[in-house]
């Protein structure tokens, strides 16, 4: 059996069991499942406030003159010493200058630096820095006099959290939040962390940034702000279709929001020079929503895992059943197969619940096919696992359900990074 699948075929029912202490408190977290758990171009245009906008992806070359341009480099660098070289007709003669804007997250005005830094040589270094809580844009250009050329690109500071933009093809730009962690390496690993209705981002990168330097993770949290992807149907969703549930017509791929975190991860991918081309994700509440319909609409994007935790409500392994409560649907741009439903449970997807999740606050979804999943998240979670059982005897998907513990983001996030980070789960970071 593929040494990457969660479980072997002599465990293929079975409860494990996980404490874990959190402070004074203790969590019991009882996993059940089939087994137990074995770049987007850089843009230059308006910004905020007038502002320069801020790039959000692979450096863009200004126009170079044939036989003098810069070397290209990552559109995104974490703060510290850049070493940037010319290849021109007299390279050593070359001037260099460094301009810097910055956009703040907040909303307040940003502002620019015209002359941050300037040097003479064919390749020259800068110290560079990223503003705090803000999104910051460098401009490096070369001159010999005659010919010039320039590349721009975004700068982050590591070990805490830095606010990009990032701009997917066909698609808005966004705000991401980002922990590059201090022991940056070619090794370090991937996650993306999908907020709740809330669409704050960058709360969800605090909850992960001590468990990011200590696992060796860099972490990326986009942010689908209400304004731009308003409601369901844009980030619950994943901007799929023009309606609601599955009604209207099917938009472009490149903008879908699965299409633009799966741009972003790339980007960030690259620009940090990670060698695992895959990546994990967690989601909490409606992150948990957009996370598994992730997977399922972009069935070959290089994910490892893919933790749900308090979904509202779910798009179940059903062929017979309509869209969004199943995977059957009338528009021929959209026709999920029977290979569709083994690509979507085959998927290593964790349900994540938590024991005093069992009402039904103001915001749950109670329809009468979201209410034929159960009465909360709880029960939901166990009929979205029985019916991927039912789609596929060998599901790779897993349900964990935490005792003592409603819904409550802080406590999941550490429940998933324990779920990464033990031993028991046998995940293969090889």
């Amino acid at each position: 059996m593929d040494s990457n699948r969660w479980h072997s075929s002599a465990r293929m029912r079975g409860v494990c069991l996980l404490r874990h202490t959190c402070g004074a408190a203790t969590l019991l977290v009882v996993l059940v499942a089939s087994g137990c758990i074995e770049n987007a171009g850089f843009v230059l245009g308006p910004g905020a406030a007038g502002q320069p906008a801020h790039g959000s992806g692979r450096p863009q070359i200004q126009s170079p003159a044939v036989g003098f341009r810069i070397l290209p480099g990552p559109g995104l660098r974490v703060a510290g010493a850049q070493q940037f070289t010319v290849e021109g007709p007299a390279p050593e003669a070359t001037h260099w200058g460094v301009s810097r804007s910055w956009t703040p997250y907040d909303g307040a005005l940003g502002g620019a630096d015209l002359a941050v830094a300037s040097a003479v040589g064919a390749s020259v270094s800068f110290s560079l820095s990223a503003m705090p809580a803000a999104a910051t844009s460098y401009t490096v250009t070369a001159s010999d006099g005659t010919l010039s050329d320039s590349v721009t690109f975004q700068v982050v500071e590591p070990a805490t959290v830095s606010p990009i933009r990032f701009a997917s093809p066909g698609s808005v730009p966004i705000w991401v939040h980002v922990v590059v962690p201090q022991s940056l390496d070619p090794a370090t690993h991937l996650l993306v962390a999908l907020h709740d209705d809330g669409r704050r981002g960058g709360d969800y990168c605090l909850d992960w940034l001590d468990w990011a330097g200590s696992q060796n993770y860099a972490i990326v949290c986009p942010e689908f702000d209400e304004a731009t992807w308003p409601s369901r149907r844009a980030y619950h969703l994943g901007n799929v279709f023009t309606g609601s549930d599955g009604a209207g017509m099917v938009h472009p791929q490149e903008r879908w929001a699965f299409t633009v975190v799966e741009n972003l991860l790339d980007h960030v991918r690259r620009s940090l020079a990670l060698t695992d081309a895959r990546f994990d994700a967690w989601g909490h509440g409606a992150g948990a929503q957009f996370a598994h319909r992730m997977v399922l609409f972009r069935s070959n994007m290089p994910v490892r895992y893919v933790i749900a935790s308090g979904a509202g409500w779910y798009t179940t392994a059903d062929l017979d059943l309509d869209f969004p409560y199943g995977l059957r649907h009338l528009d021929p741009g959209l026709s999920f197969s029977h290979q569709d439903l083994l690509d979507y449970t085959n998927q290593h997807l964790v349900l994540v619940r938590g024991e005093l999740d069992n009402g039904q606050p103001p915001d749950l979804r109670v329809s009468g096919p979201a209410n034929q999943q159960g009465l909360s998240r709880f029960e939901r979670a166990e009929h979205m696992l029985r019916t991927g059982e039912l789609a596929n005897p060998n599901l790779n998907w897993l349900m964990a359900t935490v005792w003592g513990v409603g819904y409550d983001r802080a406590v999941m996030s550490y429940v998933a990074q324990e779920l990464l980070a033990n031993q028991l789960v046998a995940l293969p970071f090889h």
